[in-house]
């Protein structure tokens, strides 16, 4: 699972890869922040699954088995 945080570059990067600090900014805008560990900042692959067969929007992490 992942998400999309808003980032202003002046901030440090911890508050978009650290749960904690993830949750002590976004804490209470939002249901749940699950504690995964410390999250990366590459983009993640964005499949579109809304159509009948899967598409590839964006490639980033990750990797698609079409076998």
């Amino acid at each position: 699972m992942t998400t999309t945080l808003p980032y202003d570059e002046d901030e440090d990067i911890e508050y978009i890869t650290d749960p904690e600090l993830i949750d002590e900014k976004f804490g209470n805008a939002v249901d749940l922040v699950i504690d995964g560990g410390i999250g990366g900042t590459e983009g993640s692959t964005v499949v579109n699954c809304t159509n009948g067969e899967p598409e590839i929007v964006r490639q980033g992490k990750g990797w698609l088995d079409e076998g």
